[in-house]
């Protein structure tokens, strides 16, 4: 007979500790870094996620951060998660983080194998995890272990590259166990996955405006900047500020 009680995490290390010890499980075959070192927003506001993970191979990286939803979504939770979005697209913040993972490959001895299963030069190893980390949007993972309504609503507002997931811990007949609440996705999935794409699209950011002018599709982007054409053959440009410390807003030009 097995006994299932769910029962509170003691502390956010606790998660931490459980993510740090099943990284692969959650995300697959990547690079870990500890968050033991700090990144900074553009006016030098310090902020320091639980860690960082870069994969090599589908070119992406990861902001890492574990919570507890008691901390509360307003109070604490969406302060750090905005601090990381406006972190992460620092180029301050780029070194910083493409240092560490330099040093911790070099530090393994593993550039060898690494560009080996690139297929690259080992001169272009650092050039390639360079590339990833200023030229992509780093993924903001969330691992907490309970999930509210004001918490969805703010990851859609902040509009950025979300994974969550939510991490149940059980007594079972005497024994601990974790189990991850599975997305749509399937097993060990995040419940909640969003990009900046499906967020500005799905919830309305700037849809309505840009319907108001007749039938558009998106044809390219230059740097932050969207471009759409209509059926007429007009063309508009759209392009978010970058007054990061308040709520985006955006404007357009025909």
């Amino acid at each position: 007979y097995k006994k299932m009680i769910r029962i509170p995490f003691d502390r956010e290390k606790e998660i931490q500790n459980y993510i740090e010890n099943n990284i692969e499980l959650f995300f697959g075959n990547v690079i870990f870094l500890p968050g033991d070192f700090y990144i900074y927003t553009p006016n030098d506001k310090k902020a320091k996620p639980d860690g960082f993970i870069i994969d090599l191979h589908n070119s992406t990286w990861t902001i890492l951060e574990t919570e507890r939803m008691e901390h509360g979504v307003w109070r604490h939770i969406g302060e750090q998660l905005m601090r990381f979005i406006v972190a992460s697209n620092n180029g301050r913040s780029h070194r910083i983080v493409r240092d560490k993972f330099f040093q911790k490959i070099r530090s393994e001895n593993s550039i060898s194998s690494f560009s080996r299963d690139l297929n690259i030069p080992e001169s272009e190893l650092i050039t390639t995890i360079e590339k990833i980390i200023e030229n992509e949007p780093a993924t903001i993972a969330l691992v907490i272990d309970d999930m509210i309504d004001d918490l969805k609503d703010g990851l859609d507002a902040l509009n950025a590259n979300f994974q969550v997931f939510v991490v149940d811990k059980f007594d079972v007949n005497g024994n601990i166990e974790y189990h991850i609440k599975s997305g749509a996705s399937g097993e060990n999935t995040p419940m909640i996955e969003t990009t900046v794409d499906t967020v500005g699209v799905n919830k309305g950011r700037y849809a309505p405006a840009l319907s108001l002018l007749g039938d558009y599709m998106k044809t390219s982007n230059i740097g932050p900047i969207k471009f759409y054409i209509y059926e007429n053959g007009d063309k508009i440009r759209l392009i978010y500020s970058k007054d990061y410390e308040n709520r985006p807003f955006w404007y357009g030009i025909t």
